[in-house]
């Protein structure tokens, strides 16, 4: 796969710029081949996110999900943000 200096596409930095499919996809699961269909019209032919969500009836993030599994895609978010339960902000006083 091609990674060195591939720009960027609807938002997002591309990992790569070619898709290559497994050697005997029927035999992948209902969910790993709509993925694969996900990375190929975004990659093959080049089509923008919002017209992979009309032709295949997903929503935003269920298309970006796969691309971002595929690796098709830098993921964009920041580092994940510490769960509010790992600090207590309360401050209880001890008596003496």
């Amino acid at each position: 796969m091609n990674t060195t200096n591939c720009g960027t596409r609807d938002g997002f930095e591309l990992r790569t710029t070619e898709f290559s499919l497994p050697a005997d996809p029927r035999y992948l699961d209902r969910q790993t081949k709509r993925d694969l269909a996900i990375c190929r019209l975004f990659l093959e032919r080049g089509m923008s996110i919002a017209d992979i969500i009309c032709i295949t009836d997903e929503d935003y993030e269920t298309v970006v999900r796969a691309l971002l599994t595929r690796r098709v895609v830098v993921d964009r978010r920041q580092k994940p943000r510490q769960s509010w339960k790992k600090h207590e902000r309360r401050q209880f006083e001890t008596e003496s």
